[in-house]
C-alpha cells in the first residue's frame, strides 16, 4: 500500500511530453492482450508458500480517446488520456502453494481469476506513431479457487470468491498506418478483499504483457495534434477551458475567476473487517478437532466513524490537506476476548480510535482518486496491534461526485492497511464546506 501511493504520487505529478503530429484516429478501439505473470511469494512464519511460479493474463476491452472536441478541462489538463473497460482473466492454476509439512498430500492452488475493470491511461511522452505512459486500473474479481481447509488450505492470498482488483502499468505502443496499435507493457497486479474474509495476504502477480487494438472507424475531426496543447504547468492550467465552457482566463492570461480554494472535507464512514486474532487462533492454536479449527467462515464486524479534513485546491487536478479520522471499532471486546483464550493478560482495547492524516486527492471530472498517510492518537486494540501492526496506516480510494448533486456531495470507497497489510474496507458519504474561493 505505501508503495502503491509513492507510485501514483509520482506519476499523477508528472508532465507528458508531446510532438507535432497531425494523423487522424478513432475515438473508440478494440483489443486483446495476453501477458505472461509470476505471483509474487510472501513468507509466513519464514516459511514461503509459493513453490511452482507461472501463469498467465488474458483481456479484451473497449478505449475511449479523449480529445478536445470533448470540451473538457480535465481532459485537457491530463493530456488527453485514454479510458478503457474491459475484462481480464488471470490463469494460475498451474501454481503450486505448499508449506514445508514432513508429509504434504497435495498442493494448493491460486486458480483462475475473472475481472472486469476500468483503466485511465495517461500519455508521459507521444508523437505521430509512438508513445509511452502509465495506465491505474481497478475492479472487481471473481475467484475460482479461494482458500479452503479441505483441498486448497495453502491458499492464504484469496480468502474469498470476490476481490478488489488494483492495476499498475508502464507501457509503450506503436501504432501502424493509422490503423492497428501494439502495446508492451510491464504490469503488476493486486487482489484483495479488504479484510472482509480471512486468510487475505493478498495475491500480487508482476509481469509483461502484449496488447494490440483496432480503432472503430477514423473521425477526422480529432488528431493527435489535440496534445500539443494540454498545459505544462499550473500557470499554463489557468489557461483552459473550464467544464461550463467559460474561459478561466483572459488573452493576458489573467484568471477570470478563482480555481484555488480552502474547503472542509467531512465523511461519514460505514466499514467492516474480519479479526486477524480470530484467524491466528483459529489456525495455530485450537484443537484440530475443533470445529473451527482452519475455518474458512468469519464474521464481518462494523466500523462506524466520521472524518474532518482541511483540505486546500491548489489546482484543478489536485488537493491536499491534514484531517482527523475517528472511529467506533464494534469488535473491541471480541479482541480483548480472544487475547484472554490466548494467554495475553495484560492487554486492554478500547472502542475509541482517533488518528491524524495528510490526505491527498487527484480529481478528473467526477472522480477523484483519494489517499493518506496517517498516525494513531489513541488507539487501544489488544495484544495483535501492538506486535504485528504499526501505528501508522495507509488508505487508497475513490470518489464519486454525481453531477446532480452539484459536485457538492460525494460517495466512495477505500481500503485502509498497515503497512501493506489491509485491515478493513470503508463506504464514504461526504460533502465539502465552507468553501473559500
Amino acid at each position: 500500500m505505501r508503495i502503491t501511493l509513492d507510485v501514483l504520487l509520482f506519476l499523477f505529478a508528472h508532465t507528458p511530453v508531446y510532438a507535432e503530429t497531425s494523423d487522424s484516429v478513432s475515438h473508440y478501439s478494440v483489443g486483446a492482450s495476453v501477458g505472461v505473470f509470476s505471483a509474487l511469494g510472501r513468507k509466513d512464519a519464514g516459511v514461503n508458500l509459493v513453490k511452482k511460479n507461472d501463469g498467465q493474463f488474458y483481456s479484451v476491452y473497449v478505449d475511449y480517446q479523449t480529445s478536445r472536441a470533448d470540451s473538457n478541462t480535465y481532459d485537457v489538463l491530463w493530456g488527453f488520456p485514454l479510458l478503457e473497460g474491459g475484462i481480464y482473466v488471470g490463469d494460475f492454476t498451474h501454481t503450486r502453494l505448499m508449506r514445508e509439512y514432513p508429509t504434504p498430500h497435495y498442493y494448493s492452488s491460486l486458480g483462475a481469476s475473472v475481472i472486469t475493470y476500468f483503466a485511465f491511461k495517461r500519455h508521459l511522452v507521444q508523437d505521430k506513431r509512438f508513445s509511452m505512459g502509465y495506465a491505474i486500473e481497478n475492479g472487481v474479481s471473481f475467484n475460482t479457487k479461494p482458500y479452503n481447509k479441505w483441498n486448497n488450505v495453502d491458499n492464504e492470498f484469496l480468502g474469498s470468491r470476490f476481490s478488489i482488483y488494483v492495476g499498475l502499468g508502464l507501457y509503450a505502443s506503436y501504432r501502424f498506418n493509422n490503423n492497428i496499435r501494439t502495446e508492451l507493457g510491464l504490469d503488476f497486479k493486486h487482489l484483495s478483499n479488504g479484510s472482509l474474509d480471512k486468510p487475505n495476504k493478498g495475491a500480487n502477480y508482476i509481469g509483461v504483457t502484449l496488447n494490440t487494438s483496432i480503432p472503430l472507424g477514423v473521425n477526422e475531426n480529432m488528431s493527435h495534434k489535440d496534445a500539443l496543447n494540454a498545459p505544462r504547468s499550473l500557470s499554463e492550467e489557468s489557461e483552459a477551458v473550464s467544464s461550463d465552457k467559460r474561459p478561466m482566463a483572459d488573452e493576458n492570461g489573467r484568471e477570470k475567476r478563482k480555481n484555488k480554494y480552502l474547503y472542509m472535507d467531512a465523511s461519514a464512514i460505514c466499514g467492516g473487517k474480519t479479526l486477524l486474532e480470530e484467524w491466528v487462533y483459529n489456525y495455530y492454536e485450537i484443537p484440530k478437532e475443533h470445529e473451527s479449527f482452519q475455518t474458512a467462515h468469519y464474521r464481518i464486524y462494523p466500523i462506524w466513524g466520521v472524518s474532518l479534513a482541511a483540505m486546500y485546491r491548489y489546482s484543478q487536478k489536485y488537493a491536499s490537506g491534514i484531517g482527523l479520522d475517528y472511529s467506533y471499532a464494534t469488535y473491541a471486546d471480541k479482541v480483548l476476548e480472544i487475547d484472554r483464550k490466548r494467554g495475553k493478560m495484560n492487554t486492554s482495547s478500547d472502542k475509541h480510535v482517533l488518528a491524524v492524516a495528510l490526505k491527498h486527492e487527484c480529481f478528473y471530472k467526477q472522480i477523484a482518486l483519494h489517499m493518506s498517510i496517517g498516525t494513531y492518537l489513541h488507539r487501544k486494540m489488544g495484544y495483535m496491534a501492538d506486535v504485528d501492526e504499526k501505528r501508522y496506516y495507509e488508505t487508497i480510494g475513490l470518489k464519486w461526485y454525481p453531477l446532480f448533486l452539484h459536485n457538492k456531495y460525494y460517495v466512495g470507497y477505500n481500503v485502509k492497511a498497515h503497512l501493506l497489510k489491509a485491515d478493513c474496507l470503508e463506504l464514504r458519504l461526504g460533502t465539502h464546506l465552507f468553501n473559500k474561493r
